[in-house]
């Protein structure tokens, strides 16, 4: 198995190694193929998809090289995903995105990858994001860092962005994501005036995305203050 195609569309359909080999067999059985003439098992499936996606990986990196932006902003962001890559397909696993943005070349970002942590603290994920930044050769083009306001991020000690700015050795721009300091906001305001919620989702908030599309917005009015509080 060394098809380019099947293996790409393999990783995107999520198909498990035991998958691929059974249908690849299956495919070649219907097209009247002698099984015994192909070696066909699920660790060389294993090996190929591997040695696949290491091919692709290289081609990748060489094209972004060509082209690198002069300037980019680091984004990472924790993420517990379906483990597709590893030897037991199907599990969760922590991982973290890791991509770059810097116009005109990647306005949108370029992802450099989605490494699996052993665990979501600052110093995993700035060895992480470090890693791909030295394998992406980035490490001098890096002039902000942009991530979500976790302590395991914005730890003023071993926070990831501390972290990551001692090893790049120079002052970078913190650029925290301010939806994450609006919700710590909106949260002290609402625990204020109506206490804390024991449940996991807040029914008044799930009630009012529920009905959100069938609210009258053409009339909209201020909601009115009490000018002594």
């Amino acid at each position: 198995m060394e098809c380019v195609d099947i293996c790409s569309t393999a990783d995107r359909l999520g198909l498990s190694d035991n998958q691929v080999t059974a249908l690849v067999s299956a495919t070649l059985k219907a097209g009247g193929a002698d099984l015994d003439k192909f070696v066909i098992s699920t660790s060389t499936t294993r090996r190929n998809r591997m040695l696949t996606r290491y091919h692709i990986s290289q081609e990748y990196m060489a094209a972004f090289s060509e082209v690198p932006p002069k300037y980019a902003a680091l984004h990472w962001d924790g993420k517990m995903l379906r483990d597709v890559l590893g030897s037991d397909p199907g599990t969760t696993s922590e991982t973290l995105a890791v991509l770059v943005s810097g116009p005109p070349a990647y306005p949108e970002g370029k992802l450099l990858g989605v490494p699996v942590i052993d665990s979501s603290t600052g110093t995993a994920q700035a060895e992480a994001s470090m890693d791909l930044l030295e394998a992406w050769g980035l490490t001098g083009v890096i002039t902000a860092l942009v991530f979500d306001t976790t302590a395991s991020n914005s730890g003023v000690h071993r926070g990831a962005a501390k972290l990551l700015e001692q090893q790049l050795d120079r002052k970078v721009f913190y650029l925290a994501c301010r939806h994450h300091i609006l919700e710590v906001l909106v949260g002290a305001v609402w625990e204020n005036l109506f206490g804390k919620v024991k449940s996991p989702e807040n029914p008044w908030f799930k009630h009012f995305k529920d009905v959100w599309t069938d609210l009258t917005t053409d009339n909209l009015q201020p909601c009115p203050s009490d000018k002594n509080g």
